[in-house]
């Protein structure tokens, strides 16, 4: 191994390895592969007595990639299969210093989190199983897939898939509570909008029945409240569309985490269109019932005054 690039966890060591992809194409590089690395330490009381190791390299890697690194017939240390799950593969040096052989259990401390593997297989410390990060004698275990947290000062290895999915189901369950509180906003404003269309017909009693008397239809009366009902509720639909997606793209502009996203902003036009058609009709249905005894107010009795 001629080159060791070693980068840290997140976005620049991602950055780090789609820069160094490319020269696996250059045809005076043999190979490129890329892992990921943890200091770890590991227990085994596979010789009838518990040892331990306080230095251990973890390394979770491409068995097949890893197979094929370097020059054309080469030997790269790590030919065989990949070890399946909860399986490991240890170097000689690891071996030795835990007494351990292929078939027994040994316990990865990784991040202060203990896990126990089976060992797939022992290696000899030549090619990929010998590398580590600068020490003379690398006790080194190699797995397709670590598992573990962050620990300040060290490499990270952490399942990427899985942690995008943890935070984005977090972050659904939380905007799912946010939508709830909203709606139950919204059925407020909307009861809201009842309530005045029912004050409004009792306020406006004489007047209705003034109209009445001069020939305005039942319809026509009823027709007039489901207007302003629809206006208030048209103003209030489009004044709050409006800013929900003014706020929306403010925060998408100025937010550091979404710095660097490419493909504009993205607006929901179905459901902000399908939100906006629903509440427009439940508000026409909570007027329909005021304006309906607006249209039934008897033109007599409206205008009758008690002496």
């Amino acid at each position: 191994m001629d080159e060791r690039v070693v980068a840290p966890p997140g976005p620049t060591g991602l950055a780090a390895t789609r820069r160094l992809a490319v020269l696996a194409d250059d045809p005076d590089v043999d190979g490129v592969l890329s892992a990921r690395t943890a200091q770890a330490s590991a227990v085994s009381g596979a010789a009838g007595r518990t040892v331990a190791e306080p230095r251990v390299l973890a390394w979770q890697l491409d068995f097949d990639e890893a197979s094929r690194f370097g020059s054309a017939g080469g030997d790269s240390g790590l030919g065989g299969p990949a070890p399946g799950p909860g399986r490991v593969v240890v170097n000689e040096p690891l071996a030795r210093s835990l007494s351990v052989s292929a078939g027994d259990p040994v316990t990865l401390y990784l991040f202060g989190t203990p896990r126990t593997y089976r060992v797939e297989r022992v290696v000899p410390e030549e090619g990929l199983a010998g590398v580590g990060l600068g020490g003379r004698l690398n006790r080194d275990v190699l797995a397709t897939r670590l598992q573990g947290g962050q620990l300040a000062s060290s490499l990270v290895a952490t399942p990427v898939e899985s942690d995008i999915r943890r935070q984005f189901d977090s972050s659904t369950a939380f905007f799912r509570l946010m939508q709830g509180f909203l709606a139950l906003g919204l059925g407020v404003g909307i009861t809201g909008l009842g309530v005045v269309m029912v004050r409004s017909v009792r306020e406006r009693r004489r007047t209705i029945g003034i109209l009445r008397a001069l020939g305005f239809r039942a319809r026509t009366v009823q027709r007039s409240f489901l207007w302003e009902s629809g206006f208030i509720a048209l103003e209030g639909i489009v004044l709050g569309s409006l800013l929900g997606v003014l706020t929306t793209w403010l925060m998408y502009r100025d937010s550091a985490a979404l710095e660097g996203l490419e493909g504009g902003f993205p607006v929901e036009w179905a459901g902000i269109g399908g939100l906006a058609a629903a509440t427009f009709a439940a508000s026409l249905l909570a007027t329909i019932g005021p304006a309906r005894r607006a249209a039934a107010i008897r033109p007599a009795l409206a205008v009758h005054v008690t002496e």
